[in-house]
C-alpha cells in the first residue's frame, strides 16, 4: 500500500486517520485489516489488501424482555417494561433515572 499526499504520515485506526500526537486528520470508518495494512507499511511490511469480503446480512434483533439494552430503548418502551414488572415510572424524568429504577426492580 503506497502512502502519499497529506495522509502520507498518520496512522490508520477504525475510527479514521490521526497523527502521533492525537490529533484527527480525517474521521472515516475503516476496516480493522485496511488499519493493519495501512499501519504495516510505514515500519516497511509489504501487505496486500484484497477487496473486502461482503459481510452477511446481519441477523434481526431479537428484543427479549429477559435481558433487553435499556439504553437502546425508548421512553415508552421503558415505561412498558416497568408496568410488566409492576413499576410506575414518570417519563418526565430523564431516561437514565428511569432505567435506574427498571434495573432496581428486575434485580
Amino acid at each position: 500500500m503506497k502512502r502519499s499526499g497529506w495522509l502520507k504520515n498518520a496512522t490508520a485506526v477504525p475510527r479514521g486517520y490521526f497523527m502521533a500526537t492525537g490529533e484527527k486528520l480525517k474521521a472515516t470508518p475503516l476496516t480493522q485489516e485496511f488499519c493493519d495494512a495501512w499501519n504495516a507499511t510505514a515500519i516497511g511490511e509489504v501487505v496486500v489488501v484484497g477487496k473486502p469480503a461482503k459481510a452477511a446480512p446481519a441477523a434481526p434483533k431479537q428484543e427479549s424482555r429477559k435481558d433487553p439494552v435499556l439504553t437502546e430503548m425508548t421512553k415508552d418502551e421503558l415505561e412498558d417494561l416497568g408496568r410488566e414488572h409492576g413499576v410506575e415510572l414518570d417519563k418526565r424524568k430523564a431516561k437514565g433515572s428511569l432505567i435506574k429504577t427498571i434495573k432496581k426492580a428486575l434485580k
